[in-house]
């Protein structure tokens, strides 16, 4: 078949060239010796195997740009080819390649910060809380999130799932569940690890948990015939309610 266009054609193996997936057919239809491709970076091809390429029309004399193609997420695969092919049925024609890359930017998950702490909780009440994270690169539509919580002292040795997220390849936050029965301390750390592919983000700084209730501070009483009024500083957190506690005959003389 006779073509009276410029046309250029990129084959994309996933196999080490066992089969090629023709992706992407760049051509001209208004002039021969056109070079340069109108495609941007900031419009790339995706990769989807069909062998049925996407159409890019660039005009001639256009300027020199960036042709990219973005290749799927693929842990197990080690070797990819490339193959360029010119299709113009003119013997004399002649294609120059400036550059061939294959960049990767390598997938990540960053952590944020905890959306309240310290976190307070009780023998029979988790509490809850959120964490934002950032998606770096590209990640599987069915990647599912989950995030860790590390012991009192900041060691993953011996983890505690407290969130997960099904079928996320986006920023956002994830929902977590602090168990009940938490012990109190200041060294706790969350991180979050993904499957498709699998990473591990970076940890929180160290935040505090509390188990149980703190008392008020400096409480006193002040007398009058019939009547006291008492004082006292509230706690900064992990409080709801004040108890008073009076005591007929004799003075209180423990915090409750």
């Amino acid at each position: 078949m006779d073509y009276f266009y410029d046309r250029f054609e990129v084959f994309v193996s996933l196999d080490n060239g066992q089969s090629y997936s023709n992706e992407l057919r760049c051509s001209t239809i208004t002039d021969n010796n056109a070079y340069g491709f109108a495609t941007s970076s900031t419009d790339p091809v995706s990769y989807d195997g069909d062998n049925n390429p996407a159409a890019v029309i660039f005009a001639p004399g256009s300027p020199r740009g960036l042709l990219r193609i973005n290749l799927p997420d693929n842990a197990t695969q080690v070797k990819i080819r490339i193959a360029f092919q010119c299709a113009s049925p003119e013997t004399v024609e002649r294609w120059v390649i400036d550059d061939v890359k294959i960049m990767g930017t390598p997938n990540s998950v960053s952590i944020g910060t905890i959306s309240t702490s310290p976190i307070c909780v009780g023998p029979s009440n988790p509490a809850t809380a959120t964490v934002g994270y950032t998606l770096v690169g590209m990640f599987g539509a069915s990647n599912d999130l989950t995030a860790w919580l590390s012991d009192a002292f900041g060691s993953f040795v011996s983890e505690t799932l407290i969130g997960t997220l099904e079928d996320i390849n986006s920023n956002g936050s994830i929902n977590i569940t602090i168990p009940g029965n938490t012990p109190s301390g200041t060294g706790y750390k969350i991180r979050i690890k993904s499957n498709q592919p699998v990473s591990t983000s970076n940890e929180t700084a160290a935040f505090q948990i509390v188990n149980g209730v703190f008392n008020v501070g400096s409480p006193s009483a002040t007398n009058w015939h019939e009547k006291s009024a008492v004082n006292w500083t509230n706690p900064a957190y992990c409080f709801d309610e004040i108890m008073i506690v009076a005591k007929a005959g004799s003075a209180v003389s423990v915090t409750p």
